[in-house]
């Protein structure tokens, strides 16, 4: 099931589009969330109240933009209150987070294109 289809099966209170989401975005999300909160256990209740806010807020969700930046903005943004309510340091520039994560994801991507052994060639150092 895609995410369009998971998206509209929790529309209409099925719980299974919900399942489906989470089982794809959990640990993108868990890995957001720490990026910000430097603190596992508040990174994976930011994760669940995010997951929590998903199913609130669904019906707000324009179907015809992709599901993944929609959400992982809601984990940043409930990350960084989260820390603002822990009395930890506050991150000083949503923005620059949000494409420090988007960084990590293309890297992670790479990492795991290369793991099967098609590893670009060493650099030969002068």
């Amino acid at each position: 099931m895609d995410d369009a289809e998971a998206v509209q099966r929790l529309k209409h209170r099925d719980i299974g589009g919900l399942e489906t989401l989470v089982t794809r975005y959990q640990v993108q999300a868990l890995r957001a969330a720490y990026l910000v909160t430097r603190d596992r256990f508040l990174a994976e209740d930011v994760v669940q109240e995010a997951f929590l806010r998903l199913v609130q807020r669904v019906r707000s969700f324009d179907d015809g933009r992709p599901f993944a930046p929609w959400f992982l903005r809601i984990v940043i943004n409930d990350a960084i209150k989260a820390v603002d309510h822990a009395g930890v340091a506050a991150v000083a520039n949503a923005n620059q987070l949000w494409y420090t994560c988007w960084a990590w994801r293309v890297l992670s991507l790479r990492s795991a294109t290369w793991s099967g052994g098609n590893r670009p060639p060493k650099r030969e150092q002068a």
